[in-house]
């Protein structure tokens, strides 16, 4: 249709929409304005509008256009408003956010990228700060690298200012936004090497240079006394985490079988709502609140427990652990436990280290750089304890199924860290000398799209058609509840992850008599890596190693004894029965330490 005087046709109106104008650009504005306001009597129809604005986000262009208009408008409003600015900001930031996240679930990385440009370019420079810092993230999901270079350094010097001010408040908001950036699981997490795994010094640079942080991190001084382990009534332990008691909860049935020991439970997801609350940004803020001498708030349920308690037993160095390190006035010792990732995390930085009494690692490794990355960890005065995690070995030992000797296996495989190509490339190498070799990978599969990055799902699809080409020589089984009857099929057990704490499903497949054959973890090998856990004639650097290890034991009894050998190592090592003590004499406080 041609132009007409009177404006532009409706062809013209789909190049350049006016979002006020269009029906379907107004029906879905204020749909996305009902979803992000998150009022009453949308809560009863959430699910049918974000189906409806999805449909419209993920196909319609006008729309996409006419949500980023929207937004920028707010933007510059808020640029020009001045006193009304901080308010502005918060909306506009908040949808933009939402929105954002959506255009990456939707997989419209382009619509997303559109969004924060447009939107930035409109902006005054506090929202263009705040919009960059909450982009990287999310574009980091997405495998997306943010495109300034000076984001993280330029969030550090705001903070630095903010810490001048004393504001408490913003200096913890841009320390957590940097810290979202650079201990991004793309960094550390997926198919690449952490950066600070490999050079701490240089990764930490920056923030070591920032008096915000340094402020955070500072010793304290002084340390809370505690009260001995009574001998005239059972123990009290309160055992916290949040969300996670998978290792601790064998240990706990056992403590709470005995009559010399009572034991709670504490989850700080569950705790009610307030400035004490167990979330990222709120840790910070309490910390550098407590280097100025301002202790953290406890809300009473939670006093009430840890008033009752004797040991407070913090699972995972993660939120938990720098949570209880903050709470005042607490007589009970602090037990706190460092596994593998948390190492990787902002957390360790954010504890108060004057806090904790023991923390326990369970690898070396760990520990090694644990100690070389969080320095007041060591000066704090803390006893730094190495037990490995709980291994209840004993009904591993069963006789293997006819053929495992030709069965590679790997327990818990469906994460990028545990790098399952590694292994596929190990079984390649053995068919090109015998078909007979087939690999069981046990457990659960890598979890759904929507909780994946980008960089896990590229990583998945290799892996799917890897299995795809080798067809019935790679079997996955899916969730097990008995592993040790699976591993009767497994006659070599690998370890191929790039980073692991102790590796379990390496253990239990080494004590059921299968060949372990461990990679040398190449994300900890500078700081000992697997060579801390297992025998060097185990540990191999390549596939082709692996292959040749294992080649090298194709003699039947020769490959028995190896695997007998393997279970006596690691239930000399590693059983339950050998752990036990140690792990309890840190606990209870009583016996030798």
């Amino acid at each position: 249709m041609p132009s007409t005087p009177d404006g532009p046709t409706s062809a013209d109106r789909t190049r350049l929409p006016i979002p006020d104008k269009e029906p379907e650009l107004r029906r879905a504005m204020r749909e996305l304005g009902a979803v992000l306001r998150s009022g009453a009597s949308v809560r009863r129809h959430r699910t049918r509008i974000r189906r409806n604005l999805d449909r419209r986000l993920a196909t319609d262009r006008r729309i996409q256009h006419g949500m980023t208009t929207l937004l920028a408008r707010a933007a510059g409003a808020a640029a020009r408003t001045g006193p009304l600015e901080p308010v502005l900001s918060a909306r506009t930031r908040a949808g933009v956010e939402r929105l954002g996240a959506r255009y990456l679930r939707l997989k419209r990385p382009d619509a997303f990228h559109q969004l924060y440009s447009g939107v930035a370019a409109a902006a005054g420079p506090s929202i263009r700060v705040a919009l960059s810092s909450a982009s990287a993230p999310l574009g980091l999901n997405a495998g997306h690298e943010p495109s300034d270079p000076d984001l993280v350094p330029t969030l550090l010097a705001e903070a630095d200012r903010a810490w001048t001010a004393r504001d408490h408040d913003r200096t913890a908001d841009l320390l957590h936004a940097a810290f979202e950036i650079v201990f991004h699981r793309h960094y550390h997490f997926e198919d690449t090497v952490s950066p600070l795994g490999n050079d701490p010094d240089t990764f930490l640079a920056p923030f070591r240079a920032s008096s915000a942080f340094r402020a955070m991190t500072a010793d304290p001084g002084g340390r809370e006394a505690r009260d001995p382990a009574p001998t005239d009534r059972p123990l009290r332990l309160l055992a916290t985490t949040t969300s996670n008691f998978n290792f601790l909860a064998g240990i706990l049935a056992e403590y709470e079988q005995r009559p010399d020991v009572e034991v709670r439970r504490l989850d700080l997801r569950h705790l009610p709502d307030g400035p004490w609350r167990a979330m990222p940004r709120d840790l910070i803020r309490n910390r550098l609140r407590l280097s100025t001498g301002i202790p953290m708030e406890v809300p009473a349920q939670v006093r009430h427990d840890v008033d009752w308690a004797d040991v407070v037993f913090a699972e995972w160095g993660h939120r938990s652990m720098a949570w209880m390190s903050m709470v005042p006035n607490r007589r009970a010792r602090l037990v706190a436990r460092i596994h593998s990732y948390e190492a990787f995390t902002q957390f360790p930085h954010i504890t108060n280290w004057r806090g904790v009494d023991d923390v326990i690692f369970v690898s070396p490794h760990i520990r090694r750089l644990t100690e070389h990355t969080v320095p007041t960890m060591l000066s704090s005065g803390a006893t730094i304890h190495t037990i490995p995690n709980r291994s209840d070995l004993a009904g591993f030992a069963r006789p293997k199924r006819p053929g495992a000797q030709f069965t590679l296996g790997m327990v818990g495989w469906g994460q990028v860290v545990k790098d399952p190509l590694w292994a596929v490339d190990v079984l390649d190498a053995l068919r090109a000398v015998d078909s007979r070799w087939t690999i069981r990978l046990i457990g659960a599969d890598f979890a759904p799209d929507t909780k994946l990055t980008a960089a896990a799902r590229v990583y998945r699809d290799r892996l799917l058609e890897r299995r795809a080409e080798l067809g019935d020589a790679i079997v996955t089984t899916g969730h097990v509840g008995d592993v040790a009857h699976e591993l009767r099929r497994v006659g070599v057990i690998l370890s191929t992850s790039h980073r692991e704490g102790t590796h379990e499903g390496l253990i239990q497949g080494a004590a059921s008599g299968a060949v372990p054959v461990v990679r040398n973890w190449p994300y900890v090998a500078k700081w000992g890596g697997a060579h801390t856990m297992f025998p060097s004639e185990w540990i191999v650097e390549t596939p082709q190693q692996a292959a040749d290890r294992i080649l090298g034991l194709i003699d039947a009894q020769e490959f028995e004894a190896a695997g007998r050998a393997a279970a006596n190592e690691v239930r000399s090592r590693y059983d339950w029965s050998v752990v036990a003590p140690r792990l309890e004499q840190v606990i209870t406080g009583r016996g030798p330490r």
